[in-house]
């Protein structure tokens, strides 16, 4: 199955995953819907917390013309690495048309859980180490552009911006749609959507255009539906 890739600006980029404790036939279906998802998007890895799902999973594909080297890992962790270190051009799903030179150890040891949870030792270098510190690094909550060197980052600011602009958006609008569910009954729909910012209920009009930006939040409540009252004070 296809799943969502959250972009930047999702909070739950940002969150520590939980570790695996069950490795049962859901584990193993949702590796597999990593891996489908991440062929999908055209990518070489993939963490669990980039498709929603605060656990620490990780699928990726490191094959070259000479092998094929798939893996789909539970609670990894880097156990060692070489001081040597190399810069490789890296690009990430959640930051789509965004790539740039990180420099990482050139050689790791990692230590992880394969999903029926066999323990793993795996020692790697080349695009298979730059790969397995990339998806780690997502299941600890740390995105690549803080690898970037500041300059580096700099140079991106205007593509952070609209990205976090847009998965921003994407939550609120989210949130409106949830709210119409809510309002079913003594309010209706059109008349009633919950802004996302203030959690409280505004007139869908006026709820909308806050959402978009184009006018700023009163604070105020008003116009609140008859299920969500607005603050008496």
């Amino acid at each position: 199955m296809i799943l969502e890739i959250k972009k930047y600006g999702d909070p739950v980029l940002r969150k520590k995953a939980e570790t695996v404790k069950v490795f049962d036939a859901e584990l193993k279906k949702l590796c597999n819907d990593m891996l489908e998802t991440m062929y999908e998007a055209g990518g070489m890895g993939l963490a669990a917390n980039q498709i929603g799902i605060s656990k620490s999973v990780i699928v990726l594909d490191a094959s070259t013309k000479d092998s094929t080297i798939v893996m789909a890992l539970a609670n990894p962790e880097v156990s060692g690495s070489s001081k040597e270190k190399e810069e490789f051009e890296e690009g990430c799903l959640s930051f789509p048309g965004i790539t740039e030179k990180i420099s990482r150890p050139k050689e790791i040891k990692v230590k992880a859980f394969d999903p029926d949870g066999n323990e793993l030792l795996i020692e790697a270098s080349g695009l298979l180490a730059i790969i397995l510190q990339h998806e780690i690094d997502h299941i600890n909550g740390v995105i690549f552009t803080d690898r970037m060197s500041p300059v580096r980052r700099m140079l991106h600011n205007k593509e952070l911006k609209e990205l976090k602009k847009n998965m921003e958006n994407k939550i609120n609008e989210n949130s409106l749609f949830r709210h119409t569910l809510l309002c079913r009954g003594p309010a209706k729909v059109a008349d009633c959507l919950r802004a996302y910012s203030g959690g409280r209920c505004i007139p869908a009009r006026q709820a909308q255009r806050q959402v978009n930006g184009k006018i700023p939040d009163s604070g105020k409540g008003s116009g609140a539906c008859r299920r969500h009252p607005g603050p008496s004070a």
